[in-house]
């Protein structure tokens, strides 16, 4: 229905007769489609869910909220979701990835309208499949080194490998640290998959463990940090394997027909595995017999010696001790057995400080009683005494003592007395043989300690330094061996009981001599305070430092000036000067200046004995020497 101006119908008139026009209908608004955008783009990767996605579809004029629309696609990857609809709307799709491979995909949203300009309008639609990406990773490998040298030696350097994998690995940067001082890394960083290098500083490491942390670092990729255990060994430098074998030499004396001592050699293994090397011995003579033929690692080879039937002579056999590798091997003791005559003479007591009944120590030849009445005098006689002090007195050291300490005491013991082995402080200066202690020896009380053994028949002096039993084991200073049928002189060098290397014994006062025999056939033992570093034979050491020549070497031997007028003294004393003027006296340890020694005996009259101190070192002059030994 139309409506009319009230002015008009009140007039009663209308529009026709009123004469005004009426205006025509608008026009029709055509019918359009617009789709927005018109293309679409996704990324995934394969077998993996793409993003879905959707475009805006506008329908604008006449009837526009009454059309209908629809979308279609071309490839079975793209499934419509929302594919029709009525008026403006949106058309949805999905993407399908399964099977499809690394690429671009495109396809073709159609959406008509029926009757609408813009219809139909096209979205294309591109998937891009994609590589998966591959995250950061770093391995290093090994996870450890261990590694051992020797001290004082250089350390082989050492390396890891780093690897990078991933998006972006030939890019990535490494950086590694440590935290000792004794490494030392060649780089401290790279880019990308590498080698790591560092040195070992080990010539100034004890031996020891030491161990470092070696820490690599990759920003952003999984496994990093890594931590790589340094472990370093400072060894002990190898010690090659040695054989020694002491003493290289072995002797021993026995009378025809008598038991010979058994003797032993120290084998002594040094160095690696020592303790695990076994050693054999070999002899050579079928009068030796080892007792202790093989051993593991340092031990004693002992063998024993057979003189029955052997007739007097000197017989050598050659002890061999093997161990399989070490330098040194074979080593070798040369054994040699001296059998001698039995001897023959009167037979000395059993017994302490007991009579020998005129029986001689050592061979006539020997030099203890050889004469040097007709000697010469040494060109530096003056000089060495008046060193000594011409004044001084000849000093008896010996006498009547119940104690038994003025003097020195010898035990005279039957041959088959039992063996029994020393330890020695000097032991390579010693006779390593068994020694006849009988019960309750005499021992030298509040002095060195000396013990002086001889054998009745066989006719042997042991003599022994600074003895002491403790818990069952004998122990000496040293131990000396002496022949007195064939005599014996030590080897260059060696010492004996005395410091002149000398038998002590053969030296003595004794009481039975002086008043029972009336003769002194020997040379007599004295002491000096201040002695040369050098000897005389048959002396083989000295004990001094000074190379002072107005000094007595050891062995030195003076005599009692043949015009000193010996008749006043008594004539026991007179035995004693007439042995010092024939026979003299040696120098034969460090001591109390021209102090005599003798036998301890209680029948000594002191008094009596003490009346050489009126003999005065002026009273003597020296017997010359030769072949003096300072080196």
């Amino acid at each position: 229905m139309r409506l009319y101006p009230l002015s008009l119908l009140l007039l009663g008139c209308t529009p026709a007769t009123a004469g005004i026009v009426t205006p025509p209908p608008p026009a029709p608004v055509p019918l359009a489609l617009v789709v927005n955008p018109l293309s679409r783009r996704a990324t995934a990767q394969p077998g993996t869910t793409a993003p879905g996605d959707n475009a805006a579809i506008t329908l604008s004029g006449d009837n526009a909220g009454q059309a209908g629309w629809t979308a279609t696609t071309r490839h079975s990857w793209i499934t419509v979701t929302v594919g029709a609809g009525t008026g403006s709307g949106t058309a949805s799709w999905t993407r399908n990835t399964s099977g499809l491979a690394v690429g671009y995909y495109v396809d073709t949203i159609r959406v008509t309208a029926s009757g609408a300009t813009g219809s139909p309008a096209q979205v294309i639609d591109t998937l891009q499949i994609t590589v998966a990406p591959v995250p950061l990773t770093m391995v290093v490998s090994p996870l450890s080194r261990n590694r051992a040298t020797t001290q004082g030696t250089a350390a082989p350097d050492e390396n890891v490998a780093i690897t990078l994998t991933g998006d972006n690995a030939g890019s990535t940067t490494w950086i590694a640290s440590n935290r000792k001082a004794w490494t030392a890394l060649a780089a401290s960083s790279g880019t990308s998959s590498g080698v790591l290098t560092w040195h070992r500083n080990a010539t100034t490491l004890a031996i020891g463990t030491y161990v470092d942390t070696i820490t690599i670092t990759a920003t952003g990729a999984s496994g990093s940090p890594v931590n790589v255990i340094d472990t370093l060994r400072i060894t002990a430098a190898p010690v090659p394997l040695s054989l020694v074998v002491t003493p290289s030499s072995r002797n021993a004396t026995v009378a025809q027909g008598g038991t010979a001592p058994g003797t032993t050699a120290a084998v002594t293994l040094l160095g690696d595995n020592a303790a695990t090397t076994s050693w054999t011995v070999t002899k050579k003579k079928a009068w030796t017999t080892l007792t202790t033929a093989s051993g593991t690692g340092s031990g004693i080879a002992a063998w024993t010696r057979n003189a029955l039937g052997l007739v007097a002579g000197t017989y050598v056999d050659t002890i061999v001790v093997t161990a399989a590798g070490a330098s040194g091997s074979p080593g070798t003791v040369i054994d040699s057995l001296i059998v001698t005559a039995v001897s023959t003479g009167p037979t000395p007591d059993l017994g302490v400080n007991t009579s020998l009944h005129g029986k001689r120590l050592f061979p006539a030849t020997d030099p203890w009683n050889l004469a040097v009445d007709m000697a010469e005098v040494d060109p530096s006689s003056a000089a060495i005494l008046a060193n000594v002090g011409v004044t001084k007195s000849l000093h008896p050291d010996f006498g009547s003592d119940p104690s038994g300490t003025f003097g020195y005491s010898y035990n005279i013991v039957p041959d088959a007395t039992p063996r029994t082995t020393f330890i020695f402080d000097y032991d390579g200066e010693s006779d390593h043989v068994g020694y006849p202690i009988p019960p309750n020896p005499a021992i030298e009380n509040g002095g060195d300690g000396h013990m002086f053994l001889i054998t009745q028949t066989e006719w042997k002096l042991y003599e022994l330094f600074d003895v002491r039993q403790i818990g069952g084991q004998w122990f000496a200073g040293s131990g000396a061996v002496f022949d007195l049928v064939n005599g014996t002189q030590r080897p260059a060098g060696w010492t004996s009981a005395d410091a002149a290397g000398l038998p002590m014994i053969p030296g003595m006062v004794r009481y039975e001599e002086v008043y029972d025999l009336g003769e002194i056939t020997h040379a007599l033992r004295f002491t000096i305070t201040r002695t040369q570093h050098a000897y005389v034979p048959p002396a083989t050491h000295w004990a001094s430092s000074s190379t002072d020549p107005t000094r007595p070497p050891m062995g030195m031997r003076v005599r009692l000036r043949a015009n000193f007028d010996i008749s006043g003294y008594p004539a026991p004393m007179q035995v004693i000067l007439r042995a010092l003027k024939k026979y003299g006296m040696m120098v034969a340890d460090n001591g109390g200046d021209f102090f005599l020694s003798g036998i301890t005996d209680n029948r000594w009259d002191n008094d009596i004995n003490n009346l050489l101190k009126q003999v005065k070192v002026g009273d003597f002059e020296v017997v010359r020497m030769t072949g003096v030994v300072t080196n």
